[in-house]
Parts: C-alpha cells; structure tokens; sequence
C-alpha cells in the first residue's frame, strides 16, 4: 500500500449489489442506504438491528465490513466529503477518453492541462455567485433549516421560526415587525449578503371600499354642509358666479367692490393732498 494513512471506501453500489443477491427486498434495501447516509451512530446501529431482526445473516454480512469504509457517521472528519459511492471518479475516468492508452508523460500533461480548465472555469463561476457560500450548499441550508434559527445573545439563546413568524423574544408577535434575531434568521435564509425583502402583495377586498370611519355609539356624525349654492352675482340660488348666465348684471362681485374701494380711497387721498398745496401764503401764516 503505497499510502497507508489514507482514507480508503469503499463503493456502496458494489457492495449493495453482493448484498442483494442473497439478502434482497425493499426494506432491505431501504434500512441498507439508510444504514450507509446516516451521520448518526445510534441510528447506523439501529438500522443493522432492524436487518438483524429480518435477516441475522445480512447483519453478520455487513457486521464484517469495517464501517469507516462504508458509512458516512464513521468517516474521517479532516476529509470534507460526504459521497458514499465512487461515481465521482468513474465520472473522472469517462473524462480521460482515449489518452488513457497514452504514454504515462502524456496522460499526466493531459490531466494538468484538464486541471488548469476546470479551476478557471469553476473560478468564473465563483465570481457569479452572490455570496460566500456555494449555490448547492445555500440549497442544502435552506432545506434543513425549514425557517427554524437559533440565535445567541449575550445572556440567552432566543428560537426564530420564520415560517410562524414568531420568536422568543416576543417581539415578533406583539408588534408584527421582525426582531433582531428574526431579521437574522431572514438574512440568513435569504443569502449572507441578504436579499431584497420586498412587501407583501396587497390583495383587494370584494366590495366598494368604505371612505368613512365607523363612529362609535357616543360620538357625534360627520357635519354635513346645508342649504343650496347662491350665486354671488343674481342673488340666486342653485348656482355660483362662475357659471351665473345672467348678463349685466348690476350686483357686483367681492373682488369687484374691493378693487372699487381702493381706487375711491386713493383719489380722495390725492383730492386732499391737492387742497392743502393750493392754499394761499396769508391764509397759512393767519393759522400760524
């Protein structure tokens, strides 16, 4: 073995495979995918206890493979991948094509060349995404998450739940505003750098709407204008002066009568003004 540290798994469509020739059903193979994707120690030994109580021999079959090489809760955790089956490297192998055949010196120049592709292209796409976090993983986030965050405080852990819009903090749920934790449970779920929250769309009720208030039992009615339009001109009622007909008319208008006043007081103004220059010189001294 020429790296006797490594992590080495097996392929669980292989092994599913030998399996289901002696051991086959769909519960079988149903506790037999759950047993190798969990994460959890107690139910990987719940599962081989289940295929123990149908079949005892189909747990002494996968009790001798080693469960570090087959299921994900015995993974080594410094290796940050989760994948059960070998389908990434036969997807890798199909990439090779014919320089497989090739000299040794070709092969690898050819792979670092494919590298070289791939990391520039993976890097043009990492440019597009609108945060930090991958789209699949964002995905994933989002799927687990079901709109449940738990935010830690200074003195205590408050629970969001985006889906009830409520928290613990009661915020929430008395003002119909998001709190601070909700807020960041939203930011979260939306993206890191968060995206645009826009309102809800207004929906219209059936019927006209009402213009009015209602009032209640001890408060007076809306006061109302009585009585009909006069007209300022004819003195008339049933119409106002800008749509008067009537034609020389002898009844003036506000703005009429105010603009005659002020020329009246002026001339009067002037009249006297004029009388006391015109007086004689022996008159004036007599008053002196």
């Amino acid at each position: 073995m020429y790296w006797p540290k490594a992590s080495v798994r097996f392929c669980v469509r292989y092994i599913y495979a030998n399996f289901s020739t002696k051991y086959s059903g769909q519960k079988m193979r149903k506790l037999f995918w759950k047993a190798s994707k969990t994460g959890d120690k107690y139910e990987f030994k719940k599962s081989l206890q289940d295929i123990g109580s149908i079949h005892p021999q189909a747990m002494a079959f996968l009790a001798a493979i080693e469960p570090c090489h087959w299921s994900r809760h015995a993974f080594d955790n410094s290796i940050k991948c989760d994948h059960v089956t070998n389908n990434m490297t036969e997807a890798f192998n199909s990439m090779r094509k014919d320089f497989r055949a090739r000299t040794y010196l070709g092969l690898m120049e050819y792979i670092r060349r494919m590298m070289m592709s791939r990391f520039q292209l993976r890097k043009e796409e990492c440019s597009k995404w609108g945060n930090g976090i991958p789209p699949a993983v964002n995905k994933k986030i989002k799927e687990n998450s079901q709109g449940k965050y738990e935010m830690l405080g200074m003195n205590r852990a408050h629970t969001a739940n985006l889906n009830d819009k409520t928290c613990e903090c009661g915020q929430w749920q008395v003002s119909g505003v998001p709190c601070c934790h909700a807020l960041t449970g939203i930011r979260h779920h939306f993206g890191v750098n968060g995206a645009p929250i826009q309102p809800p769309p207004l929906k219209r009720k059936p019927g006209r709407p009402k213009l009015l208030s209602k009032r209640e039992s001890t408060e007076k009615p809306k006061a109302t204008k009585s009585g009909s339009v006069v007209c300022g001109k004819c003195r008339l009622p049933g119409h106002n002066s800008r749509t008067c007909k009537a034609e020389g008319s002898s009844v003036e208008t506000k703005r009429q009568r105010a603009a005659a006043k002020q020329v009246d007081v002026g001339d009067n103004f002037s009249h006297r003004t004029t009388q006391v220059q015109t007086q004689p010189i022996s008159q004036v001294t007599q008053l002196q």
